[in-house]
């Protein structure tokens, strides 16, 4: 479960920020926040201290909070995950739909699950979009081969044992 707290001065005033599961708390007052992604928990949700905004990011299980263009844990520079390039999004509609179609509903949580790295990578600043692009498809193209593999030898165990 992510979780994340801290304590910031804005303006001379002290505030208190925590992150818990889906529950935020600004100065002790409950935020109702929500994720952009029915099946990654994918946030990015934008607080107002005095003049200042920071913004709360989850991605998965990492939680980190933005001030300034920095993230607070990380020290990397914030990307709004709104900003994420429409090639993730469709690696990640492959990944899904095609684990669902290769080992139905574990192919489809294991879709679920590398839509994280998917994400992740596509926001990193470290490397170049044509690095992103390779990593995402060589993952993409791995686990979709391990997970036809082991779908094909399941079918056959199945087979061979007279279940099918």
């Amino acid at each position: 479960m992510a979780r994340g707290n801290w304590a910031l001065e804005v303006d001379g005033v002290n505030h208190l920020i925590e992150y818990s599961g889906r529950n935020l708390f600004v100065d002790g007052q409950k935020v109702r926040v929500t994720s952009k992604n029915p099946f990654v928990m994918l946030i990015d949700y934008p607080i107002q201290l005095g003049n200042k905004i920071v913004n709360l990011v989850v991605i998965g299980n990492q939680v980190d909070l933005a001030v300034d263009g920095y993230m607070l844990g990380s020290k990397e520079p914030y990307v709004p995950i709104d900003r994420a390039p429409g090639w993730t999004w469709v690696f990640i509609a492959i990944q899904c739909i095609g684990g669902w179609f290769l080992s139905g509903l574990l192919g489809f949580a294991i879709g679920v699950l590398l839509s994280l790295f998917y994400v992740r990578i596509s926001l990193s600043r470290n490397k170049s979009t044509s690095v992103k692009i390779l990593l995402s498809l060589v993952v993409l193209i791995l686990s979709l081969v391990i997970l036809g593999v082991v779908s094909f030898f399941i079918g056959m165990e199945l087979a061979f044992s007279g279940l099918v």
